[in-house]
Formats: structure tokens, C-alpha cells, sequence
């Protein structure tokens, strides 16, 4: 993929991140309406985007294709789980920051931003392989994240079947049996589903709008990990994806979002277990900031 081509299209999306900054800066969002937001986004819209993938167009993915993505998600987690062992060490730092190091490791923002980047360099079929691949992450997420941000072992299923995964799993089985819904089924789902994308990452900018960008540009650690996870990672998965002849549209999706920012989920549940809340929003702050670069130097190289 051309770099300036790439650059182009993130550019459109940046722009609705950038709207959401202004508005929370001008007092347009506030947290709680960001909040009210963000809820709306993964409670309805989200899941109405993942389902109208399989459902609002005649061409399926074939179970070979199904099963190529699975696999694919095995080296994309079990990339991000070497890579979880060996950056704090790299690093250094205080243990709550170590704890950071290693959330960012492995859990990048496949939805907020990878959703919107996977449609518009491949097209909106391309959604449901990016949905594949984001089913773990839930449940690696809850499941995982409290012992990598604080050291405490916490796990809740309920939180980990979210709306989301529900529509996920859905999609999966309409995929995997073949049948096709009938076609108001799928013009209402993609209806609604349409505005997840940019309302995601108006949400996102409102998030970042919040966070100290002083704070974020002045830590050599915090430049080194965002390019380690924008550049090294999505890197080192398409070398391991290569030998295994994996599909082109799969590769691509899979070493794209292995190049995403860091997922914004990790303020709140630093929040939530006592980790370094600061520390994680200024490394989502400058990650997603220089993915807007890294992502066409990324793309260059499928």
C-alpha cells in the first residue's frame, strides 16, 4: 500500500478524533456525557457494526478463511504475550509501571480505532475478520488485565461477555452455518451499525482530551514502548505470519491491527485495580497520536 494513500485515509479518521478532542476541550463532551457515549457505542452501535459484517452483504467468508483468522490470532496474542515478558525488563521502572509496560504489550485498541482503519483500507467485509480476531481480547482483558496493571488475581465473566462478544460470537455461527439474513435484517443492523465507527473515535478523542500531552511527549520510556508497539510488534507478527502462507486480506488485517495504539480500556481499569492511571493515558494519548504515521509505514510493508 502507498504510504501517502494510507496517510490520506488516516487523516479522514483522525479527524473525528480530533473533533471529539475539541469538544471535550470546549466543554461540548463532558466526562459524564463521554461516558453515556461510550456506553451507547458498545452497548448498541458496535454490536450492530459487527453483525451487519455478516449480514449485509451476499459473500460469506468460507470456513477456511474462519479458520485462518482463528489461527492468525494465535500468533497475535502469542506475539503480544512474548513481547509481555521481555519489554519490562527492557524498560525498567517503578512496578506499577511494569504494569503498564505489559498491558500495552498486549492489548492494543483493535476496536475504537482498529475497526475504523480495517474498513477503510480493505472495505466493510473486511470488519468481521478484525471481529475474529478481537473475540479473545474480552476475556484476556478481564481475565488478565488486573494481575499485568496491579498484581491482583480478578476475573469476572459477566464482564467479559459483553454485548459486543455477544454479537462477535453471533456473527461467528452465522458465518460458520452460511445462511443469509434476510435483507432487512441487514439494512437495519448496518443502519445503525454506521455511525459506531466515527462516534468511536469521537469518543476516543474526548477520552485523550483528558490526558496531560506534556507529560506524554517529555518520556523517553513512554516514546520507546509506543514505538515498540506500533512498529516493532506489527513487525515481528508479519514475519512469523509469512512462512505460514496465511490469506492476504487475513494477514493484512492482523499485522494492521497489530499496529494499533494502545487500548484505551486500560485507563479504566487502572482506575478500577489501583494502577498508574497517569502513566497509561499519556502512552494511549502519544500512541494513538503517532499512529497516524506508523500505521502507513505499517501498511507499506503488506
Amino acid at each position: 500500500m502507498s504510504f501517502f494513500d494510507t496517510l490520506e485515509q488516516m487523516v479522514v479518521i483522525f479527524f473525528a478524533v480530533a473533533v471529539g478532542f475539541a469538544a471535550r476541550k470546549m466543554k461540548v463532551l463532558s466526562e459524564e456525557t463521554t461516558r453515556y457515549l461510550t456506553n451507547l457505542v458498545l452497548t448498541f452501535l458496535m454490536p450492530c457494526k459487527i453483525l451487519a459484517s455478516v449480514t449485509n452483504g451476499t459473500d460469506l467468508p468460507s470456513v477456511g478463511i474462519i479458520l485462518e483468522v482463528l489461527k492468525m490470532s494465535l500468533v497475535f496474542y502469542g506475539t503480544g504475550a512474548v513481547f509481555l515478558l521481555i519489554v519490562p525488563r527492557l524498560l525498567g521502572g517503578t512496578d506499577k509501571q511494569k504494569g503498564v509496560w505489559r498491558y500495552v504489550m498486549m492489548f492494543p485498541n483493535t476496536a475504537f480505532v482498529g475497526y475504523p482503519v480495517i474498513e477503510t483500507m480493505y472495505g466493510a467485509g473486511a470488519v468481521f475478520y478484525a471481529v475474529l480476531l478481537n473475540l479473545p481480547f474480552n476475556l484476556l482483558n478481564y481475565s488478565m488485565a488486573p494481575l499485568l496493571l496491579a498484581g491482583q488475581r480478578r476475573f469476572s465473566l459477566k464482564q467479559s461477555f459483553s454485548p459486543c462478544v455477544i454479537a462477535s460470537f453471533v456473527s461467528l455461527v452465522i458465518a460458520l452455518v452460511g445462511v443469509q439474513a434476510p435483507a432487512l435484517v441487514g439494512n437495519t443492523v448496518s443502519f445503525v451499525g454506521e455511525s459506531a465507527m466515527p462516534m468511536s473515535l469521537v469518543v476516543l478523542g474526548s477520552v485523550l482530551a483528558n490526558t496531560s500531552i506534556r507529560g506524554a511527549l517529555t518520556s523517553p520510556r513512554i516514546w520507546i514502548l509506543s514505538l515498540i508497539r506500533l512498529l516493532v510488534l506489527p513487525v515481528v507478527m508479519l514475519l512469523v505470519m509469512r512462512p505460514l502462507h496465511m490469506d492476504s486480506l487475513v494477514m493484512g488485517v492482523g499485522v494492521l491491527e497489530g499496529g494499533m495504539p494502545s487500548a484505551i480500556s486500560g485507563t479504566m481499569l487502572s482506575l478500577q485495580y489501583g494502577g498508574d492511571v497517569d502513566c497509561i493515558t499519556q502512552v494511549i494519548l502519544l500512541s494513538t497520536l503517532l499512529s497516524m504515521v506508523t500505521i502507513p509505514l505499517v501498511a507499506m510493508l503488506l
